[in-house]
């Protein structure tokens, strides 16, 4: 099986999203969520003394993976930019060379091989609709609304109650963004000190090198965050579904969450006064970008626009929830996709003032 040039996801049904194990190019360098799983693993080794004993050794190994969410997948798939498994052996092929003088066991191989060569099989379109709406339960509506903003080369992201707070806290840290690496001046000489006779010194066990040492600690955590914060942002909200599974729970606003993954950041917690726009928030359904090539996912900044998700055929949202809406998108424009039943979108802007009369 070669890989060529085209990126590879298996599907990983425990967290219910797709990981990427070969990337090539930049074609899906906007894309998907890094996350870092720390894995502990206890090894026995004998020590020959005088007397025998033996002694344990804990190893941590900390991986860091990327990962794409369904509608991802679904958008470059169709594109011919990304092959879909359910498990992925690059080594299958390999099996085929191997000699066995016992023939129940060349039998056995064959049977392993057979069975190796249809779990690596790509998965198709179909197949990625059903793991959608049926494995994941994420609304049709979703996936359009999504495929129709990536084709006009927009850059969609999950919307989450908290990451509007999280960029806004990364460029009050540091001018430099979220992703600086030192925020730093060129002509910033304030840890430079000068004597009488123009000899320059750099201090680096002063205020100003602690400072700076506090601050990139602080801006890692900021980006540490926000991936946490994107790896977890849920469903997309559909104003008018109401969808439930089989076992009559809603579907709405959940999302399988990972079990072994560990990370060591911690959200803002949600206080009473703010619960309210929270709750609002979490009926946005994405941030949208306009196409950058600087654009990075550690340093995304605020987004162009938000959009919420309803039918077309179906009544709006009460007025006094689009008022509240508009009220929660901290002056970001808010546009509605209306998705008609043959899977058009159309997009409406929304404002919190009247139309100007005709007359003035």
């Amino acid at each position: 099986m070669t890989k060529g040039g085209i990126p590879i996801c298996i599907f990983d049904k425990d967290i219910g999203m797709f990981q990427i194990i070969y990337k090539k190019g930049k074609v899906i360098s906007s894309f998907g969520v890094s996350w870092t799983t720390t894995t502990t693993t206890t090894t026995k080794a004998k020590v020959t003394t005088m007397k025998t004993s033996s002694s344990s050794t804990i190893k941590t190994t900390t991986t860091t993976c990327e990962y794409l969410f369904i509608e991802e997948v679904l958008f470059l798939h169709e594109r011919g930019l990304l092959q879909v498994y359910y498990h992925y052996n690059n080594d299958s092929n390999n099996n085929d060379s191997i000699n066995n003088d016992d023939n129940d066991n060349n039998s056995n191989n064959n049977n392993k091989n057979n069975n190796d060569n249809d779990d690596n099989k790509p998965l198709d379109t179909k197949e990625l609709y059903n793991i959608m709406l049926h494995q994941l339960h994420i609304p049709i509506q979703v996936y359009l609304t999504y495929s129709y903003l990536r084709s006009q080369t927009f850059i969609v992201v999950r919307h989450t109650a908290s990451r509007y707070n999280l960029i806004q806290d990364g460029s009050n840290n540091n001018s430099g963004g979220i992703g600086s690496t030192n925020g730093e001046n060129e002509n910033d000489h304030s840890c430079i000190t000068i004597d009488d006779n123009n000899n320059s010194s750099s201090n680096d066990n002063d205020d100003c090198g602690n400072g700076k040492k506090k601050q990139r600690i602080k801006s890692d955590k900021i980006k540490m965050d926000l991936r946490y914060d994107t790896f977890h942002a849920p469903i997309p909200f559909v104003f008018g579904y109401d969808e439930e599974d089989d076992d009559g729970n809603d579907n709405t606003l959940s999302r399988i969450t990972t079990t072994s993954a560990t990370t060591t950041t911690t959200l803002p917690t949600t206080t009473s006064t703010n619960k309210q726009n929270l709750d609002l928030s979490t009926k946005i359904a994405f941030d949208v970008y306009q196409p950058n090539s600087q654009y990075r996912k550690s340093n995304p900044g605020l987004p162009n626009f938000y959009v919420c998700i309803c039918n077309l055929a179906q009544p709006s949202p009460p007025f006094h929830v689009i008022k509240n809406l508009i009220r929660v998108c901290n002056d970001i424009p808010l546009k509605v996709a209306a998705i008609a039943d043959g899977g058009t979108v159309i997009m409406f802007g929304l404002t919190d003032y009247g139309v100007p009369s005709l007359l003035e």
